[in-house]
């Protein structure tokens, strides 16, 4: 079977049922990166020991987009089993996975992270910064709100992107009027169009709580 009729198939198999998790989870091993990504994808969808379990697996995955998503789906899941290898991923030599660890660790929001996530704080470039700043912070440490926001001022567009679509989630009523004066003022010397197009979609957003 080529990929793409693998494809049409994991996207019509439901997760619910036992022999849509059976076929899914044979295709989560397939040779294919595309057809592990998708199948591991769906998996996400609907919590069960199997693709739990296979999802951890996941987390040493040759591929970086499959370690990707199965870092997504613990931190959605907030499986503090997975804290141990998902912290290891705070070290994998893809930038990318180890912003998606930190923010992973952050949904978790274990105490237990802390420690790891400021650890990697002085090695890391701005991007990075900002997911770990921001899983400090959704760790419950709210004076990393300020560092989050400070990265505004990066010179890494990516930094600022980031930041901007992080705190439209982390705005309520004690502190609405700090994160929307930050974003408005960002948005004021913005000089890319990705990011001033994340911090209107945020000033947008925040303006509506």
């Amino acid at each position: 079977m080529d990929n793409q009729h693998k494809l049409e198939e994991i996207e019509a198999l439901s997760a619910t049922s036992t022999a849509s998790l059976t076929r899914l989870l044979a295709y989560s091993r397939d040779a294919d990166p595309e057809i592990r990504f998708r199948a591991i994808e769906r998996l996400g969808e609907h919590r069960s020991d199997p693709g739990l379990k296979r999802t951890r697996d996941g987390l040493c995955d040759d591929d970086k987009m499959v370690r990707i998503a199965c870092l997504e789906i613990v931190g959605d899941w907030k499986d503090r089993a997975s804290l141990d290898p998902v912290t290891k991923c705070l070290d994998d030599r893809d930038v990318l996975v180890r912003r998606a660890a930190a923010e992973a660790l952050g949904r978790i929001g274990d105490p237990a992270s802390i420690r790891a996530l400021r650890s990697r704080i002085l090695r890391s470039g701005d991007a990075e910064k900002a997911s770990l700043f921001l899983a400090l912070y959704d760790c419950g440490l709210a004076e990393y709100l300020g560092e989050l926001l400070g990265l505004l001022e990066s010179d890494d567009y990516h930094a600022r992107c980031s930041v901007a679509n992080a705190a439209a989630g982390r705005t309520d009523k004690t502190n609405r009027t700090f994160i929307l004066s930050k974003l408005e003022a960002a948005l004021a010397r913005e000089t890319t169009q990705a990011a001033g197009s994340s911090l209107r979609a945020a000033i947008d957003e925040v303006r509506k709580l």
